[in-house]
């Protein structure tokens, strides 16, 4: 008789292992030997029986065939209550789903302006110019998308945020006999471009629609809308006089941020590199249309305005990495928090079995909001000739606005206390404008009773971290 009960412990602290147990009863003598053997009356051994208690420990065994590739698997006890492990199911890789990834490149963009110098006073236009410029920079940021497939069919939407160091830096020359005549003499009225057209960030929201050339690797063209933060900021100078009649130059420096709405098309490459992580390079053309500014200095012999329409397109080159979760039944699969799925065997296929919330995990989201802020500024006037200090101002200004963006981040839990990096990207429309004003009787003392001398300064513009 034998009685014998066998379980495979896949976790066990030594590895796989195949644990026999049970019980085996056997006869104290062989039966054939008894039969046949001749003994003397008091010499007989009588039959009987012994039962033994055994357990038999196989290391690094294979599943049973009931057990393998399929059903649940109880984890090592003594450690709290039972845990359940997702089978290893062999998925085939498919592009569908969401996914969210980095990217960097280089853009090489333009700048195409033209510029007209125009009599401030009168309106008059004097002279025009113009000029095609470089906006070229590194670029870098972050995208996430959604993908549906259907055969060899993809499609999706994708959104990304880049920071980008672009500018171009244009400069202008009006001769002094056309824009200042009043000098008297030769004095040219100058625009320097400081930062000229500076790309700050810009975004984009394109739809994407591609072909699976391999299983592995999608060739795409996608499309859509732009949005950028345009920085303009010039020096307008030209020669002015004192209150004596001295000649000097003047310069008024004016800084404007425009948000610029556009266009983009492109096209791309994407193959997958190893798991759920995919690489892309990827093209696209932009087109922010036409930007138009007016710059006044007021203060020159002749007060002169310079206005602008500048075109401004771009080229971008970008290289990105892209990590797709996986799509499934009422859930996706996210890193280090797998679902836990039925015996394939078991109808419905592939059905998520409801576990306990945790906070652990990599999380991705948007936010909404308001922010108030403020910009205590410190402005001090000062005689350029002497260089001695004149007047001081220190004016606070609100900065209030809605402000929106991303977020990302990875909790870990122990118990009941949590720990997690989170990083975000905001946009703001926060904005501070400032005018400082110093009296003429300490600024401008040889036009005291003519006139008040006041210095619009700068005007602020900021984004929230």
């Amino acid at each position: 008789m034998r009685i014998e009960n066998t379980e495979y412990w896949r976790n066990s602290p030594w590895g796989p292992t195949l644990i026999t147990t049970g019980l085996v009863g056997e006869n104290l003598l062989d039966v054939d030997v008894r039969n046949s053997v001749q003994f003397h009356k008091d010499e007989i051994l009588q039959p009987g029986r012994s039962i033994k208690f055994f357990m038999n420990a196989k290391f690094g065994a294979e599943p049973p065939a009931e057990k393998a590739q399929g059903g649940y698997y109880k984890g090592p006890t003594g450690s709290g209550a039972p845990m359940f492990y997702k089978a290893p199911l062999l998925l085939a890789w498919s592009w569908a789903g969401p996914y969210l990834g980095l990217n960097l490149g280089y853009s090489a963009g333009k700048s195409k302006t033209d510029a007209t110098f125009s009599d401030a006073t009168a309106g008059t236009p004097l002279f025009a110019t113009g000029s095609s410029d470089k906006l070229n920079g590194a670029i870098g940021g972050v995208q996430a998308g959604y993908n549906w497939q259907a055969g060899n069919w993809v499609s999706g939407l994708e959104a990304d945020i880049q920071m980008s160091g672009q500018g171009a830096t244009p400069n202008y020359v009006c001769p002094g006999a056309v824009c200042n005549p009043a000098a008297g003499f030769d004095a040219p009225v100058t625009a320097n471009f400081v930062q000229g057209h500076h790309l700050d960030w810009f975004g984009t929201v394109r739809g994407r629609f591609g072909t699976a050339i391999t299983p592995d690797v999608m060739a795409y063209a996608t499309g859509g809308l732009a949005v950028g933060a345009i920085r303009t900021t010039v020096n307008l100078s030209g020669v002015g006089f004192d209150a004596d009649g001295n000649p000097g130059v003047i310069t008024a420096p004016v800084s404007v941020l425009a948000i610029k709405p556009g266009w983009t098309v492109g096209a791309g490459l994407e193959g997958r590199l190893f798991g759920n992580v995919t690489g892309k390079v990827e093209y696209l053309y932009m087109d922010f249309g036409t930007l138009a500014g007016s710059f006044t200095n007021a203060f020159t012999a002749t007060p002169i305005t310079l206005t602008t329409n500048s075109r401004i397109t771009d080229n971008i080159v970008r290289a990105g990495i892209n990590y797709k979760f996986n799509p499934a039944v009422r859930g996706y699969e996210l890193p280090g928090i797998p679902l836990i799925y039925k015996d394939p065997k078991s109808p419905p296929y592939g059905a998520p079995i409801v576990t306990a919330w945790s906070w652990a995990g990599p999380y991705v989201g948007a936010t909404i909001g308001y922010s108030t802020g403020t910009s205590a500024t410190d402005t001090a006037f000062s005689d350029p000739v002497s260089a001695a200090a004149l007047f001081a101002a220190s004016t606070p200004r609100r900065l209030d606005g809605a402000i929106g963006g991303a977020q990302a981040g990875y909790n870990w839990i122990g118990g009941i206390l949590l720990a997690g990096i989170e990083g975000d990207l905001n946009y703001s429309g926060q904005r501070a404008k400032l005018n400082a004003v110093c009296p003429g009787t300490i600024c401008n003392p040889a036009l005291i009773g003519v006139v008040e001398w006041q210095s619009p300064l700068f005007r602020v513009f900021s984004a929230a971290d």
